[in-house]
């Protein structure tokens, strides 16, 4: 049996539990930051993916004796790069208000704020439009069980 999820919804702690009861799993999430295991793709071709494009990588996550290996899919869609550039030049266009004071302080995705100066954080806005148009998945199901596309496939079936 296979459990598919969105992040959201699953912990650490409760993968490993799903994991130990003899589960495989697909869990779905967009990305925050640049994962380290994507550094080498933004190094050698930026930020240039083709539509459909998929990445495959393993990370170790926990720590100790919670330590496992997990597959994590990374696929690129121009659809959700679109989609994912509206949400950022809306979240810019808003952090810009607040940091030239035409609507009040308020939380922000992409405010910096320091003492009584506000700005927008570039290096945060950089980093998200990097990522625009990828989602991840993680899963402890082998590349020999399932493709790339079909790790996809079976999450989007959710």
């Amino acid at each position: 049996m296979v459990v598919v999820a969105d992040a959201g919804m699953l912990s650490a702690g409760n993968l490993q539990a799903i994991e130990d009861a003899g589960f495989k799993f697909i869990v779905g999430s967009r990305l925050s930051k640049a994962p380290y295991d994507l550094q080498e793709h933004f190094d050698t071709k930026g930020n240039k993916f083709s539509n459909g494009q998929i990445l495959e990588s393993a990370r170790v996550t926990g720590t100790g004796k919670n330590a496992r290996e997990r597959r994590v899919v990374y696929h690129w869609s121009f659809k959700r790069f679109r989609r994912d550039n509206q949400n950022i030049n809306h979240m810019e266009r808003r952090a810009m208000d607040i940091a030239e004071g035409k609507i009040p302080v308020r939380k922000a995705r992409f405010l910096s704020v320091t003492g009584s100066k506000t700005s927008v954080a570039k290096s945060t806005l950089e980093r998200a439009r990097q990522l625009a148009g990828l989602k991840g998945y993680v899963t402890n199901i082998s590349q020999d069980a399932m493709s790339g596309n079909e790790i996809i496939g079976s999450y989007h079936d959710l």
